[in-house]
């Protein structure tokens, strides 16, 4: 353990004191914590509001008074929260004025070149209990807030063991024929949480993270259940299926969401039109049956080589369902108009093919020509 001068009181720390010793409850002093730090300090204390430099913090684990002003207070505490070993040689206690008061630096002290190591949490250490002495005064107004399930202490241990054995009914039956009892081992771990099999009954309080393995159950409240308990996958598949088959049915709210969605440009539709001799485009529309349906329009041009009599062209993407029409046109006419008289489209293809189309020409027409087709 670093070897510390003893402990001095911030300028901030009297005026807490003084101020509790009006007895009001709003001025009573609570202890609540001490911070372990690294830094080093040659300065004024009375002025320091804070640990240079804090590297753990722990929580008060008992205190108690020695008489004549004076409260001793326990810290216990380990390395397990610690991320990189540091020289232990600051100590600051904090306290508050009251319930709903701040924290506030009211002692401090610092072993400089006398400090100790504490090593991160690779290199375990066993658990340190730190005293501190502090002369108050009148102890009348004095509080702390402890954290017994941080640790056990001599003095915790000691008080409880005292309580046990002089109840009553510490064994109650258990006790009265050990020969002739049920097990007592199976009796006393019928009081705790078994650690494999069992059942827990009455309200448990987990305060802290709670890491479940393997396949965990737990019971399925009805979907229309909307508070915090825990929602089971079975919870999870009745929601949506009550939605899907008739919570939606009727729901203005839903329908006035999907309506601003349209507006907003959320719609559905997609399409392609950078490449002008090959754009698609798909439009949703509404079927009586409420099945999805999307209308594909889609063009671009295409080459006739010299001399050919047809060319195949495949479109953009598939039609799913049908070809509605397909036009071609020729895009060479001299007139100012385009026109589709040397061109037309083969019949079997124009209706039985869903990823392509057939262009026929009845003349050697060099150069392209222009398509459009529309189906779903």
């Amino acid at each position: 353990m670093a070897q510390f001068p003893g402990l001095t009181f911030t300028k901030t720390g009297y005026e807490m004191i003084t101020r509790s010793a009006s007895g009001l409850t709003n001025d009573q002093l609570i202890v609540t914590k001490a911070k372990l730090g690294s830094g080093m300090f040659n300065g004024d204390i009375r002025s320091l509001t804070d640990v240079v430099k804090k590297d753990l913090e722990v929580t008060l684990s008992a205190y108690k008074s020695l008489g004549n002003g004076q409260v001793e207070y326990s810290f216990v505490y380990d390395n397990q929260s610690v991320f990189s070993g540091f020289q232990h040689r600051e100590v600051g206690i904090f306290a508050k004025n009251g319930v709903g008061g701040i924290e506030k630096l009211i002692a401090y002290s610092n072993a400089g070149d006398n400090y100790s190591y504490i090593s991160d949490a690779s290199k375990a250490i066993p658990l340190q209990t730190m005293k501190v002495v502090l002369s108050i005064g009148d102890t009348q107004n004095i509080s702390a807030v402890v954290n017994v399930a941080n640790a056990v202490t001599e003095e915790r241990l000691a008080f409880v063991m005292n309580q046990h054995n002089t109840a009553l009914d510490a064994h109650q039956n258990m006790m009265q024929d050990h020969n002739e009892s049920t097990n007592v081992h199976d009796a006393l771990q019928a009081l705790f949480l078994k650690l494999t099999g069992g059942t827990v009954t009455g309200t448990t309080n987990f305060n802290s993270n709670v890491n479940l393995q393997g396949t965990s159950t737990g019971i399925t409240q009805s979907y229309s259940d909307n508070s915090t308990k825990i929602a089971t996958t079975a919870y999870v598949y009745s929601l949506l299926n009550n939605f899907l088959t008739s919570g939606q049915t009727n729901n203005e709210k839903i329908k006035k969401a999907v309506e601003a969605a349209n507006r907003a440009g959320y719609s559905g539709s997609e399409g392609d039109f950078r490449d002008p001799n090959k754009w698609w485009g798909k439009v949703p529309i509404k079927q009586v049956t409420g099945d999805p349906l999307y209308l594909i329009i889609q063009g671009g041009s295409a080459d006739m080589p010299q001399n050919a009599s047809y060319v195949d062209k495949s479109y953009p993407i598939n039609f799913t369902n049908k070809l509605l029409a397909v036009i071609v046109w020729d895009t060479n006419a001299t007139s100012g108009v385009t026109s589709t008289a040397n061109l037309s489209i083969s019949s079997d293809m124009s209706t039985s093919n869903l990823d392509k189309f057939r262009a026929i020409t009845s003349s050697n027409v060099l150069g392209a020509f222009g398509w459009l087709a529309i189906g779903n």
